[in-house]
């Protein structure tokens, strides 16, 4: 401001000197779960040149005037058309869903619609930034000194009955998987603790405080190459996992063409606009839990068994689900089961809504695959027999 007065605004040089002393001068604080500093100092200075380019609107030339002006979003629409065949109808007859304006309107309630209970608490993960490592120790002092900080829970905090699993219910080939990582962090972004605290914010601020210190168990395998050269494989109970039809190898060495090539695909994350979301209620004769899920039946069991109850005790219910695409078949059991383990220490309503980058780390993707194949194929490009061999990394 001290350099500022007396001075033209519409000067260059006077506006890159200003911007150098105010961004010498701001120094926001590096508060854990907040913006980074560099961002908020940045948006400072934006906020100053946006400023003064609205002071002087008029006298400056034509391309910086946009700038200045104040971006307004225009209410969006769109439609769609279908080609059909209008002597079916109503069978094919195209309309909209039932719930269809409820959503497009805002109006439609989910998980975290649902109004705050009395006395309701706030949850967040805490999640590893190392895997194949063990976990030394876990230091919570700072986060319980942040504000509204009110409990860290661990896997040392389940009652004796409980048990540190959220795929208690055995089907479709699931393995059990614990809740909270106890001795050793699996994967990087694998959950180690939970934060309980008054406001979410607060509670993503009091997760991101707490430190958790590693040993690493050995070099890390990251791709489907590197498990190959390391022969890192899981057994295939039942099945010696080849698919055979017919003579490929006979059929591919009488073929006037043989190629060989690779091909591969990455990973792939659900994008599911709504993240993982629980809130849980304890009640005079059991819990009441609202889950966005894609398998409540996995939920309630996974509520059950982390507090050694039984399964009748816990009531379980999905209204509707804000985008899942196979994410919330199994996740949503974990996110679930924590908060009910905080409804239980507290004997207050926890509710848990990730924050979108815990829930891109926490939650795991579409396997990644790589094959390598050879084919024979006829002079006229008829394909005679294939062999491929095929990898996926399943974590």
């Amino acid at each position: 401001e001290a350099y500022m007065l007396g001075k033209c605004v519409l000067d260059v040089k006077v506006l890159k000197n200003a911007l150098h002393i105010l961004g010498n001068e701001i120094e926001p604080n590096d508060t854990p779960g907040a913006a980074s500093v560099k961002f908020r100092k940045n948006c400072v200075l934006s906020l100053f040149y946006k400023f003064i380019l609205a002071t002087i609107e008029d006298k400056i030339d034509s391309k910086y005037k946009s700038a200045a002006i104040q971006y307004i979003r225009p209410v969006s629409k769109g439609s769609q058309s279908y080609d059909t065949d209008s002597s079916l109808y109503p069978v094919n007859q195209p309309m909209p869903k039932l719930t269809a304006t409820l959503q497009a309107s805002g109006e439609a309630e989910y998980t975290t619609d649902i109004p705050t209970q009395f006395g309701e608490l706030a949850a967040a993960f805490v999640i590893t930034t190392q895997g194949n490592a063990k976990i030394i120790s876990i230091d919570d002092k700072s986060a319980m000194s942040m504000p509204g900080a009110v409990q860290v829970i661990t896997a040392k905090d389940i009652p004796k009955n409980g048990e540190n699993n959220f795929l208690p219910l055995k089907m479709l080939g699931f393995e059990s998987e614990p809740v909270f990582a106890t001795d050793v962090s699996q994967y990087a972004g694998q959950a180690v603790a939970m934060v309980i605290a008054d406001t979410q914010e607060h509670a993503n601020q009091m997760a991101q405080a707490v430190t958790v210190k590693y040993q690493s168990m050995g070099k890390l395998i990251l791709t489907i190459k590197d498990a190959i050269a390391a022969n890192s494989f899981y057994d295939e109970p039942g099945t010696d996992g080849i698919l055979k039809i017919g003579d490929a190898n006979g059929a591919i060495s009488k073929s006037d063409h043989v190629i060989s090539g690779e091909v591969s695909c990455g990973s792939q994350y659900h994008v599911h606009m709504e993240t993982h979301t629980a809130l849980v209620t304890p009640e005079d004769d059991g819990y009441t839990v609202y889950s966005s899920t894609q398998w409540v039946t996995q939920v309630q069991f996974a509520v059950a068994a982390i507090l050694g109850i039984p399964n009748n005790k816990v009531n379980a219910s999905v209204k509707r689900v804000g985008g899942g695409y196979g994410a919330k078949i199994t996740r949503s059991a974990q996110t679930a089961a924590a908060c009910a383990l905080g409804a239980y220490l507290t004997r207050r309503p926890v509710r848990m809504h990730m924050d979108l980058e815990t829930n891109m780390k926490n939650v795991g993707k579409r396997f990644p695959y790589y094959a390598k194949y050879t084919a024979g194929c006829t002079k006229d490009g008829i394909l005679n027999g294939i062999k491929i061999d095929m990898y996926t990394d399943a974590g």
